[in-house]
């Protein structure tokens, strides 16, 4: 008997689902692709649960009569090729013909669809793969597929699915994309009853500002360019602007959104030095060529493609990157040349006949004023008090001091004048010295400058004194203990402005300031979010956000997580948002890219379903943009980043667990100069 057995349709189509529906967002990819081709002008997509529940597709395109209607139910069956030649030349979004029996074999299925010529219109009912009935129905002209319900019948394949979230950004995306790509079809995405966005027709420039935002237009250029019959047009990131991944890198080949190796190589040799290793340059662009250049067929999901002359359509793209570059910086050039050519000059003065010189007059200047010669100033003049005339002396005027020098009298009085206050004699009314003692031990241990101040003035005989708090007390006494490992620290300096050097019990001590403060802003946010404080630096002037679709729905579901944390952040209409406020001690410069960078990173965790979104995970990431590498730490800056380092629990690593400080103790240091002293 023979083994070799051929498999019933509904394995087959089972087979097929698991090829083509991999999870929500394939489905909606593939009934968008089969509107477009049905010349569809209007596509609204409804989803429920992030697309388990519900997908349901909508259009105005041609529609089926009830022939074809049941007839596209059946595998490989499709209107879109005829004949060999057709598969090597695809002009339309795909011809698999595996789609709609794979949808219906794991759904439950309906279409309705009717002819524009037609009075009434059809109706076909699935589920799990059988046709349970097709009837007459009224129907708008167009075409309406339903899937509900998906894997009711595959239970392992349905645990697979990620979360809700994560199933809800892939449909966005896949909606977003075909939009971008298709400017003169109008799209609606409505989810769980709320629209997440609605773009009309519109030119390529408009719908690209509609989906993505002003503010990243903004930081775009237009290219257009072509070579060996490849056109390549769209919108390249201006030099010096790039995102930590590859989100907004994509790429359209005769319409179709597309992935490619050979893509995002050209845009890396493109940009070249203009970007830095690890990240990625924003670009949109739109590439036509024959359609037997590329091949759309390789994946079950028409996801990736092949070229047949990978390094002619890497070169294309190189070459438009550059150009768009180029000119770019030429119309920058001009524009700064139009502004020195247009700007006001003072008119040369023309020297008149019989005179061997201008004066001030000539050329309508007034003659300068002459300046007293700077006397030396008496001792009374610097110090009135030492004056024993009772005569009130007139004030001396302010004294002009350069600012470098204000810099280092400031560091210089941070080092003499005395931060111990209560040790140190007082004198009052020139005569009387009062020698003041420390009204509590545990402050003498580790003086700091407040306490010392409310040491200072718990001295003198004030009324409503405080009962001192001994709990209070203790719990000072060990962070003390602590600070003073790091007080014995002497800082030599900073080195390659990312380390600070500094001399310790035991040897060198080398610190990264960056992963130093990350420590410190992580614990610090997390300790008053735990406490419920607030901890935000409100901003002068509240900063505008606009965000993608994508992003909108990535803040909106995380939105509590970051007023937990310190941000104070509104919606303020359509993708835009409002931020008034971020945590305390985050760097102010460029608060918009610190967010889109956190959304970003937000995005890559949500992925994972492993990794919870919460408020330590954001705290985490939020850490991130701390002091930033190159950016040299003055002084005061190094000692009080060594003061909150040592307050925090963990100071020796950073959240990602990288190490604060090195010791190089200094039996290693001889050792390394060969001295066995």
């Amino acid at each position: 008997m023979s083994k070799v057995k051929i498999l019933s349709e509904q394995i087959t189509n089972l087979i097929a689902a698991g090829e083509v529906v991999e999870r929500p967002a394939s489905i909606v990819k593939e009934l968008i692709e089969n509107s477009l081709d049905a010349g569809a002008t209007r596509i609204r997509v409804n989803i429920q649960s992030g697309g388990r529940k519900l997908v349901q597709v909508t259009d105005n395109g041609c529609g089926m009569d009830q022939e074809d209607a049941e007839m596209c139910l059946k595998p490989h069956a499709t209107s879109k090729i005829s004949c060999e030649e057709d598969v090597e030349r695809i002009k339309t979004m795909g011809f698999r013909g595996e789609a709609i029996p794979s949808i219906a074999a794991v759904t439950h299925f309906s279409l309705l669809t009717r002819l524009h010529s037609s009075k009434v219109g059809t109706e076909v009912v699935v589920k799990g793969g059988k046709v349970e009935r097709v009837s007459e129905a009224g129907s708008a002209p167009g075409t309406t597929v339903t899937a509900k319900n998906l894997f009711f019948n595959m239970p392992v394949r349905k645990k697979f699915l990620r979360t809700q979230q994560t199933e809800s950004i892939h449909i966005q995306n896949v909606v977003q994309q075909q939009a971008l790509a298709n400017p003169n079809v109008a799209f609606e995405l409505i989810m769980d009853g709320k629209q997440a966005f609605k773009v009309a027709v519109s030119d390529v420039t408009t719908r690209v500002t509609m989906l993505l935002g002003k503010s990243f237009m903004q930081e775009m250029i237009f290219t257009d360019y072509e070579e060996s019959e490849i056109r390549v047009q769209g919108f390249i990131a201006k030099p010096g602007i790039s995102r930590s991944t590859r989100k907004e890198q994509q790429f359209f080949i005769n319409g179709r959104p597309v992935v490619a190796d050979t893509l995002y190589y050209a845009v890396r040799d493109g940009y070249f030095t203009l970007v830095q290793k690890g990240r990625y340059s924003p670009v949109i662009l739109f590439l036509e060529m024959h359609s037997g250049l590329v091949d759309v067929n390789v994946h079950p999901q028409k996801r990736e493609v092949r070229f047949r002359k990978n390094s002619l359509i890497s070169a294309v793209v190189v070459n438009a990157i550059k150009d768009g570059l180029q000119k770019y910086q030429l119309s920058q050039y001009e524009k700064r040349s139009d502004q020195f050519l247009t700007a006001p000059h003072a008119e040369t003065p023309v020297i008149r006949p019989g005179f061997s010189k201008l004066t001030g007059d000539d050329i309508g200047l007034k003659a300068p004023v002459a300046r007293e010669p700077l006397s030396t100033p008496n001792v009374e003049q610097v110090n009135p008090h030492l004056s024993n005339d009772a005569s009130p002396k007139p004030e001396n005027p302010p004294v002009m001091i350069d600012p470098d020098l204000a810099e280092v009298i400031r560091a210089a009085e941070s080092i003499l004048n005395p931060i111990d206050l209560p040790n140190m004699p007082s004198q009052v009314n020139g005569d009387i010295a009062l020698e003041l003692k420390p009204t509590n031990p545990i402050e003498a241990v580790a003086p700091d400058f407040e306490k010392s101040t409310e040491a200072y003035l718990d001295a003198f005989d004030l009324p409503e004194a405080v009962a001192p708090n001994f709990t209070a007390q203790a719990e000072l006494f060990e962070n003390q203990k602590q600070i003073n490992l790091f007080a014995d620290l002497k800082v030599i300096g900073s080195f390659g402005k990312s380390y600070i050097l500094a001399e310790g019990a035991d040897g060198l001590v080398m610190i990264d300031h960056n992963a130093a403060h990350r420590r410190i802003i992580y614990e610090q946010i997390l300790a008053h979010s735990k406490n419920k404080e607030n901890y935000s630096q409100p901003l002068l002037l509240p900063i505008t956000l606009e965000l993608t679709s994508h992003d909108r729905l990535v803040m909106s579901q995380n939105e509590k997580h970051f007023n937990q944390i310190g941000f104070t952040i509104e919606e303020f209409g359509g993708n835009t948002y409002m931020v008034s406020a971020i945590p305390a001690h985050l760097p102010q410069e460029n608060i918009v890219g610190l967010l889109q960078q956190i959304l970003d990173d937000l995005s890559q965790s949500s992925m994972s379903k492993s990794t919870k979104v919460n408020a330590v995970n954001l705290a985490k990431i939020t850490s991130k943009f701390a002091t930033p590498f190159g950016y040299e730490l003055k002084a005061l800056e190094i000692r009080k980043l060594l003061d909150d380092l040592a307050k925090t629990e963990m100071p020796y690593t950073c959240p990602d667990g990288q190490a604060t400080m090195v010791n190089y103790s200094f039996s290693d240091i001889r050792r390394r100069f060969g001295n066995k002293r």
